[in-house]
């Protein structure tokens, strides 16, 4: 067993049905490459314990082999985790861990390759780049259900679109698809509370009017009471929301009234978005630094103008940064960043989730993520030695989606050492325990024992029942605040046109800085039709044709 680490460096020469289907029971399945035999079936049939004890005796250990790995982890793993050894005499592999920094983990990866070290298992990188490459290899769906049946049970079962955006040539798979709960709840819409209560509003708005009599109220009515004419409506996250009430959304791919693909930036409904928010920037009611967001620094969800009191409007960050305080309830401790700054703040003020603004015909929602995702990808040397890569597959099946007991210890430690599993308003809990409850970050104490993310071959390290009970405290809250206000826009492809390498950063340039300046009237409203010829003549058009092209391939029925 090897534990490497690869230097932060830098290379620029080298260049993701039911949302609770299972993968599969560990009663049912066992570990990968355990399945009963012929004989052992015969012998529980006809109580002959003979020949289960001769064939039991009798049956080949599974292959060893050496697999070479970069996981995305939350730091160095110790000399010898004991986690990742005991995967090992379980398995009967043997796991070359090599770590790389996440935030160079690029760089890292490709110095790497370009001297010839090509690991088998990678993560962190431009998955199609390493496929137009030649660097990863692409493999059968019929081999990957043979050799992971509880993965592929879990994607049919799911979602089997997912099978599609695996493959980058509309043939072979590259990758394994697998799902993020998390990204099945929009970005959230929170109000300042006690500001609407001191400006006279008693229920949380829900339309476009009501929205916008609030942000007047907050600007002109001193909603925090100090005498000082220094409060706005809303900011920058609080301007994405008001795209979807026109029914678009900036930075997706959506489908126009022709059925065609189209970027949302470009759709014709957002010019009567601009006009709203050119009124409102005229009125003093949007912040007029919009511009340069709500994070002043540090952590990127943190909204220091909500927290300051500047605005009391915001859709920054995800539902998980604004957990309530859990540590009173049982086995809970969950709170996430934006609601731990707030309380350590010492603002005596309220916040509540709200609704995206409905606007004039019916439309709303906020940013929404595909929860289809694609982790994990694989040389191309791995993937052509079949009974390696074959036997990695059935391994991969058993950790991350044998059973959630499987799936907990893989990726929280021991059960009964670092983990248990216990009762949470009636479902079952994930809980840390021992050392791994004392200790002052735990996915860094987890990942240094060869736990966390080390062997997360698919999103989260398991599936959705996996999720719903490591996560049990942020979901049991979640699915009750958001079940009436999880409106939200979603791109309709999941790959990125090829050609947004090429033009991606003129077109951001001319869409960023047009919309900058109808809002703030420095072009008029019409400038609109111009900015969006300037983004289709300058390469737009072409991505929209690959848009449409990759629609068409993802939406091929599996």
């Amino acid at each position: 067993m090897k534990w490497k680490k690869a230097g932060c460096l830098f290379l620029t020469a080298v260049l993701g049905a039911g949302l609770l289907a299972g993968c599969g029971n560990q009663a049912e399945t066992g570990n990968a490459g355990s399945t009963p035999t012929d004989v052992e079936s015969k012998a529980v049939e006809t109580g002959a314990a003979e020949a289960v004890e001769t064939q039991t005796t009798e049956k080949k250990e599974a292959p060893h082999y050496s697999y070479r790995m970069v996981m995305h982890n939350f730091g160095p793993w110790d000399d010898k985790p004991e986690m990742a050894e005991r995967w090992e005499e379980e398995y009967n592999a043997d796991f070359d861990l090599v770590y790389v920094e996440t935030a160079n983990a690029g760089d890292s990866i490709n110095l790497m390759i370009a001297s010839g070290d090509i690991p088998d298992v990678i993560q962190m990188v431009d998955q199609n780049k390493y496929y137009k490459d030649g660097i990863i290899g692409g493999w059968t769906e019929e081999f990957f259900r043979e050799h992971a049946p509880n993965l592929s049970r879990y994607i049919d079962e799911t979602d089997p679109s997912a099978w599609q955006i695996a493959k980058f040539d509309g043939e072979l798979m590259y990758s394994i698809p697998c799902f993020r709960k998390y990204d099945t709840i929009v970005t959230p819409v929170v109000w300042r509370t006690d500001w609407l209560e001191n400006v006279g509003i008693t229920e949380i708005p829900r339309t476009l009017e009501e929205f916008e009599e609030a942000f007047y109220k907050f600007t002109k009515e001193d909603p925090d009471g100090n005498g000082k004419n220094d409060t706005y409506g809303l900011s920058e996250t609080g301007i994405r929301t008001i795209y979807g009430a026109f029914g678009s959304y900036r930075g997706k791919w959506l489908l126009g009234d022709d059925g065609k693909v189209v970027y949302g930036d470009v759709k014709p409904e957002m010019k009567q978005a601009l006009e709203v928010l050119h009124k409102w920037y005229v009125d003093g009611v949007l912040d007029p630094e919009f511009v340069t967001g709500e994070n002043e620094g540090g952590y990127w969800a943190i909204t220091h103008k909500f927290l300051n009191n500047q605005i009391g409007y915001t859709n920054m960050g995800n539902f998980y940064h604004w957990l309530p305080d859990m540590s009173g309830e049982e086995n809970g401790s969950a709170i996430g960043e934006m609601a731990a700054q707030w309380k350590n703040s010492g603002n005596t003020g309220t916040y509540a989730m709200g609704y995206a603004p409905e606007g004039p015909d019916g439309h709303k929602g906020t940013d929404k993520a595909d929860f289809r995702k694609l982790r994990t990808v694989f040389s191309v040397n791995l993937v052509q030695d079949e009974d390696r890569f074959g036997r990695l597959l059935e391994i991969i099946d058993d950790m991350n989606c044998g059973s959630v007991e499987r799936s907990v210890e893989v990726n929280r430690g021991t059960l009964g050492k670092y983990s248990d599993i216990v009762d949470f308003m009636g479902k079952k809990a994930y809980t840390a325990i021992g050392e791994a409850a004392e200790a002052d970050s735990l996915n860094p104490f987890l990942s240094a024992k060869g736990a966390s993310n080390t062997f997360a071959f698919i999103e989260e390290g398991g599936n959705l029942e996996y999720q719903e009970v490591a996560y049990a405290q942020q979901f049991a809250w979640a699915d009750e605040e958001f079940k009436d206000k999880n409106d939200g826009y979603v791109s309709v492809i999941f790959k990125t046109p090829e050609s947004k390498a090429k033009y991606g950063a003129e077109l951001d340039k001319i869409l960023n800085t047009g919309y900058t300046s109808i809002i703030t009237g420095e072009k008029p409203l019409d400038y609109f039709d111009e900015m969006v010829k300037q983004w289709y003549d300058n390469g737009g058009e072409q991505l929209t044709q690959e848009a449409n092209e990759i629609y068409a391939q993802e939406h091929v029925d599996n």
